[in-house]
């Protein structure tokens, strides 16, 4: 590809992007994170539906072990509720769960989430049940495992 081609393919791709950040966690237990203070930010929220409060979404880490992967990566993010505020959604009693999110990352507040939405416009939606997702450091670099 030449480099027009993977300019406009990036450019199309920042557009999809929300980012999951939060200010604190607490360990529930063997599969579950709470975050505490979380928000979702990004370009895609000018485009996007309105999310809804008691919801979910799953988020597929995979991607993020594709060199040793023996099985998927899924985490279930769930809310309570939602407060919109500017460029943000506020999200209230958010937990993480998933079979390793205690294990790896630790999940400092200074990390965040880099949640893939161009799956998941309207008319596709439907055909994808998970949302790409890595965890990313406060310079945007993706966490070292």
């Amino acid at each position: 590809m030449n480099n027009f081609v993977l300019n406009l393919f990036e450019d199309l791709r920042k557009k999809y992007i929300l980012e999951l950040h939060w200010a604190g966690t607490e360990y529930i237990n063997d599969n579950e994170v709470k975050l505490f203070n979380a928000y979702f930010s990004g370009p895609v929220l000018s485009n996007a539906a309105q999310i809804n409060p008691n919801d979910n979404i799953t988020l597929d880490f995979s991607n993020m072990y594709n060199l040793f992967i023996s099985h998927f990566y899924l985490a279930n993010l769930n809310w309570v509720d939602v407060n919109y505020i500017n460029d943000k959604v506020l999200l209230k009693d958010v937990v993480l769960k998933g079979e390793f999110v205690v294990k790896v990352p630790k999940w400092v507040e200074e990390d965040y989430i880099i949640i893939d939405t161009s799956k998941h416009e309207e008319r596709l939606h439907a055909f994808n049940l998970t949302y790409d997702a890595f965890v990313v450091n406060k310079e945007g670099e993706l966490y070292k495992f």
